[in-house]
């Protein structure tokens, strides 16, 4: 599950309502807008363990946290693309294979990375050849989903980039004024 909270601090006790309701496994968050004088504590729910990678200083807003339930047993994964906002897991599933978990957030402007567009490919293309679950927001407005065109050079390279390592983005309906920018990019190997 993932969810957009646009600062989560007045909003925790309806995500942990959300969680504990659906049994939520594993929760996604973009725009946590969490920062260095916000703990781990203030951010915790009772039963999931927290990663979170807060928006880098100086600069306010967005941030992103993932929420693993703990009886899931995920650690920490760590990408070598330094792409400013992201946060990702490894688990162990059923089967002995490993299964990465990520949440990012793209900022429409280039006011964190100049190159933010290039860096989140290299992140896609790290992990093309592993079990994934990408999640949120990418804000890539002008892409249509289901024919895999774009307007923009930006949006183009990222759905070359997606196709070139077979994965497959899985949300169908539009959020946020008529544009999929929440994705949910997943693939699997055998």
């Amino acid at each position: 599950m993932s969810f957009n909270a646009q600062s989560l601090l007045n909003k925790l006790d309806q995500l942990e309502a959300v969680c504990s309701t659906y049994e939520t496994d594993v929760m996604g968050v973009s725009e946590s807008w969490a920062h260095d004088r916000v703990s781990d504590a203030e951010l915790s729910l009772r039963g999931y363990d927290l990663y979170r990678c807060d928006r880098p200083s100086g600069h306010r807003g967005a941030g992103v946290l993932l929420y693993v339930k703990s009886s899931l047993s995920s650690v920490q994964f760590v990408t070598r693309a330094n792409f400013p906002e992201q946060v990702w897991c490894k688990l162990i599933v059923e089967s002995g294979s490993e299964l990465l978990v990520g949440v990012c957030y793209r900022s429409p402007t280039n006011s964190i990375s100049d190159d933010s567009h290039e860096v989140l490919r290299k992140v896609v293309k790290e992990f093309s050849d592993r079990n994934v679950i990408l999640m949120r927001d990418f804000n890539y407005p002008d892409i249509n989903w289901p024919t895999l065109q774009a307007s923009s050079e930006a949006s183009k390279q990222f759905v070359n980039v997606i196709e070139e390592c077979y994965l497959v983005q899985h949300v169908t309906e539009p959020m946020r004024h008529g544009a999929l920018l929440d994705l949910l990019i997943v693939v699997t190997h055998p």
